[in-house]
């Protein structure tokens, strides 16, 4: 089973779309809010396993996400296991 995430961040938006795909075809999306976007993130790699993530979108933006995101994960977790891409 190999499940990833792919999302087009909108730097302006309220809510974030994350699409979940496995063995490359969509199996869920879901709209959060912007202000739990990276807890959520991390909530679907500690219930699902899923380690490969893909940010789409204005680059700076999606950095500073991922940053958070990894920040996170090493605090709270003391993991390194997500892997996030920006294109």
């Amino acid at each position: 089973m190999d499940k990833n995430i792919i999302c087009s961040l909108q730097p302006f938006d309220l809510n974030q779309t994350i699409y979940i795909f496995e063995n490359g075809k969509q199996i869920k999306s879901m709209k959060v809010p912007t202000t739990e976007f990276q807890y959520t993130i991390l909530d679907l790699w500690r219930k699902d396993g899923i380690t490969d993530v893909t940010f789409k979108g204005h680059k700076k933006y999606s950095e500073g996400i991922k940053h958070n995101i990894k920040k996170l994960e090493k605090i709270k977790y003391v993991s390194d296991m997500i892997n996030i891409k920006v294109i």
